[in-house]
């Protein structure tokens, strides 16, 4: 669905989001906002918006739209875990304590590496806002262990599986508006992602559309 045809729909539905209170994973109503700034390519902002593309997909280049923290959750728990493996695999693989306390419960697993639970939350909050309960289950590629508490992966962290650019990054007074592409040997696909800013200068994922 075009950029175009999505800004008249919910432009039209901007005076129904005013009749409720706004949740912090609902971005739509800044979406009419005027451009302030374009973010420059080599900035410390830049850096940090790309590298929070790579919570989006672990191999594919076809990645789902979503609009709400409840799709977030549900879309993205696979590709939150592996990026999260990926940055912090000496920290996940070096915890002695707790993963002898893992393989003591599970000795039939022989883990080598565990991310939190309460990590992989605070994660998913960090990167998408949001408010709901996060439910834990396993995944095609982390395990999830009750007893523990813990995910712990199935493989080894999956390096570079889809390559994402950012192509564009934008400021308005409340958003960042992203276009970036993805990339693999048979498929490319763009997309348009727009961010939420925090007040503490952070900013989370609050709506994802393909072009």
């Amino acid at each position: 669905m075009k950029i175009k045809k999505i800004l008249l729909v919910l432009t039209a539905a901007v005076f129904l989001l005013t009749l409720v209170s706004c949740t912090e994973d609902d971005g739509s109503a800044y979406l009419s906002e005027e451009v302030i700034s374009s973010i420059e390519k080599d900035s410390k902002k830049w850096a940090e918006l790309s590298d929070m593309l790579g919570a989006l997909t672990v191999n594919s280049a076809d990645i789902p739209e979503f609009d709400s923290m409840s799709q977030s959750a549900k879309y993205f728990r696979d590709s939150l875990l592996n990026y999260l493996c990926c940055k912090n695999y000496r920290k996940y693989a070096g915890d002695a304590e707790l993963l002898g306390d893992i393989n003591e419960k599970y000795p039939e697993l022989d883990a080598v590496a565990a991310i939190e639970a309460d990590e992989f939350e605070a994660e998913m909050y960090r990167l998408f806002g949001g408010s709901i309960k996060i439910t834990h289950k396993s995944t095609e590629l982390f395990t999830y262990l009750d007893k523990s508490d813990v995910y712990v992966p199935i493989t080894s962290p999956v390096y570079g599986g889809c390559d994402l650019v950012l192509v564009s990054a934008e400021e308005t007074e409340h958003t960042y508006r992203l276009e970036f592409e993805t990339y693999t040997d048979r498929k490319c696909f763009t997309y348009f992602a727009l961010l939420v800013k925090r007040d503490d200068g952070s900013c989370y994922f609050s709506l994802l559309l393909k072009k």
